[in-house]
């Protein structure tokens, strides 16, 4: 029975990437397997909030281990000895680097020494990125050209929308011209401006799939 094992619950929605994601989920029950000592544990999930789908997974003796081995690499090697891991371009290394230099100090300056090539291919990274972003645009104003004022269109692999969205956003500066009493902290603010937008979002709805079976 699914209640006699533990289970990890998330959900999923459009514009998200299910493969990646589950990849994720699937290492995290991996560990969680090898810390508890459980033999099988499932994930399930929603999808759009309506789908629920789930998966078992059971105890992997190799991978479980090769796990173990790199948790145990991470620990006594990075974080009892303070040394950050190598870049890898994620947004968890960018935090950690942010972190520990924080602060230039001013007037400072070293010999840039191994980083040409790497830094030739940066430069040749950005002329690709925004070679794609155009071909990127192109697409979308040849969807929403085809689309019109259709709010969503749909084919048996995509569902495209572009809805409009209503917000409301502070005009301090009207405040301050038409309302200055309100600025004292004794009324609520209540002059407001209405803007809306139409944001592109291309969406799919393919299932949650690709849990890791080695690492």
């Amino acid at each position: 029975m699914l209640s006699a094992s533990p289970m990890n619950c998330l959900e999923k929605g459009y514009g998200t990437r299910p493969q990646g994601h589950c990849r994720k989920e699937g290492i995290q029950c991996y560990h969680y397997m090898a810390v508890t000592g459980k033999k099988v544990w499932y994930i399930a999930a929603l999808i759009l909030g309506k789908g629920f789908t789930y998966r078992k997974i059971e105890w992997d003796e190799e991978l479980i281990g090769r796990l173990i081995s790199i948790e145990d690499n991470f620990w006594n090697n990075h974080v009892v000895k303070g040394i950050i891991l190598p870049p890898d371009g994620s947004k968890a290394c960018d935090e950690v680097i942010r972190q520990y230099f924080h602060t230039a100090r001013k007037a400072s300056a070293i010999k840039l020494v191994g980083f040409d090539e790497k830094l030739r291919r940066c430069e040749e990274i950005l002329g690709f990125i925004a070679e794609l972003t155009e071909e990127q645009k192109q697409i979308e104003q040849e969807v929403k050209l085809f689309m019109q004022d259709n709010e969503l269109a749909s084919s048996e692999a995509f569902r495209v929308s572009w809805k409009n969205i209503d917000s409301t956003k502070l005009d301090a500066k009207r405040i301050k011209e038409e309302r200055p009493e309100l600025l004292d902290g004794k009324g609520a603010i209540s002059v407001l401006t209405e803007i809306s937008t139409a944001p592109w979002r291309y969406l799919t709805g393919k299932p949650c799939s690709g849990l890791p079976s080695r690492m």
